[in-house]
């Protein structure tokens, strides 16, 4: 007969998952990003419903670009990748055009169904599991 696990016990098991596959994900997407930043200029995907509401609940009147200014930017320009030594934004989403550094947006904003660039969908979906594990951990 086996003994069951404390729940302490299993709940350690389950963080070094969790850290774990954050660190696998954080190295896809690191090498996925260097890939997209080097090949410029992209097709805007278009932001996924749920980034577009959190975004749009989130913007201060009068700081900063709205949601829409971005969309239409993205739309009009493309995107690019950019990788900065900002801790916390290291990758973020561009208009192709723009040096505003708060015309941004994660990966995970973007929506999976709008490109069919195998790497970009292969970054958002990484970028999208990668922030369910952050709110678990």
């Amino acid at each position: 007969m086996s003994e069951k696990p404390e729940s302490g016990e299993h709940l350690a098991d389950n963080t070094a998952e969790i850290m774990e596959r954050k660190k696998l994900l954080a190295t896809r997407i690191g090498v996925l990003s260097v890939r997209l930043e080097m090949m410029g200029r992209l097709k805007f995907p278009g932001l996924n419903q749920e980034s577009i509401d959190t975004l749009k609940a989130e913007e201060i009147p009068g700081y900063g670009p709205t949601t829409d200014e971005f969309i239409a930017l993205c739309q009009a320009q493309g995107i690019c990748i950019k990788i900065s030594s900002e801790p916390g934004r290291n990758i973020t989403v561009c208009p192709a055009e723009s040096t505003d550094p708060m015309m941004s947006c994660r990966l995970d904003h973007l929506d999976i169904n709008g490109t069919d660039n195998q790497y970009l969908q292969v970054a958002i979906l990484s970028s999208q599991e990668y922030e369910k594990l952050e709110k678990k951990s």
